[in-house]
């Protein structure tokens, strides 16, 4: 086997283990609510606590939206 071959073995190899890695592909978890810091938003899966969204108002002053 040469050196060309070698790597057309190896190239082929490599998309057929990316093609089968990407069968675990998943969706994102859907917004649930986000932090609105002027004009940007940080968006999470999970809502924070009372107490978390209030010392997030207190200190950074930013406003949590559902």
């Amino acid at each position: 086997m040469n050196i060309t071959q070698e790597a057309t073995d190896q190239s082929s190899k490599s998309a057929i283990l990316k093609l089968t890695n990407f069968s675990n592909f998943q969706l994102p978890k859907p917004s649930i609510g986000s932090y609105d810091i002027g004009g940007t938003r940080i968006s999470l899966t999970k809502k924070p606590n009372k107490f978390h969204r209030l010392m997030v108002k207190i200190f950074l002053g930013w406003t949590w939206k559902d």
